[in-house]
């Protein structure tokens, strides 16, 4: 009976062992990231000119850290970076700010980005702060991997195409395209 309880013992002590690490292994796997990839998304009307199409293929992009509270975030790409940089820009087809898996770590309402600025060429354009949109904009393509806040400034085929925060002309740029926010993680 001894010698039973102690295989018995010995059986549940080695279960133990085993669960415990692969629940240490589970939470180093879920742990938060340290900081956030976050770029311009930018296409002209014609294709031709395009920056972040892919998280991979983008130009201008910087971390942000993951920490509660207010960030100021300044992003540029610059045309002679670009490919199609010869080509003449008349308006943009998609310009967003993505910030690649932070709906990994974080509910769509424990994020606000405000205090939007964009500059073409140096230059200030007015927008419509009310009619950005953000959020958790593509979240039916978190199957394939998709867990990117986004800020809408104009998509074509978003909800800002029907009433966007400036005319799509407004952002052709010749030299460098900016965006200036403030990020809020809660």
């Amino acid at each position: 009976m001894k010698k039973l309880l102690q295989r018995s013992l010995s059986l549940v002590l080695a279960f133990v062992v085993v669960f415990t690490g692969l629940a240490v292994t589970a939470n180093k796997a879920a742990a938060k990231a340290k900081s956030y990839k976050t770029y311009i998304m930018f296409a002209d009307s014609t294709w031709k000119v395009q920056n972040g199409m892919s998280d991979d293929a983008c130009k201008g992009a910087k971390n942000i850290k993951n920490k509660k509270g207010a960030q100021k975030v300044t992003l540029n790409i610059n045309r002679s970076d670009l490919d199609g940089k010869d080509e003449e820009i008349t308006a943009a087809n998609v310009l967003c700010v993505d910030v690649v898996d932070l709906m990994k770590d974080y509910k769509e309402s424990k994020v606000k980005i405000s205090n939007v600025v964009v500059k073409v060429d140096g230059k200030k354009v007015a927008i419509k702060a009310a009619k950005l949109k953000q959020g958790y904009i593509e979240k039916e393509h978190q199957s394939e991997g998709n867990y990117k806040y986004r800020l809408e400034l104009f998509n074509e085929y978003g909800d800002t195409k029907a009433d966007p925060c400036a005319d799509a002309g407004k952002f052709a740029f010749k030299k460098s395209l900016s965006i200036s926010f403030k990020i809020t993680l809660k």
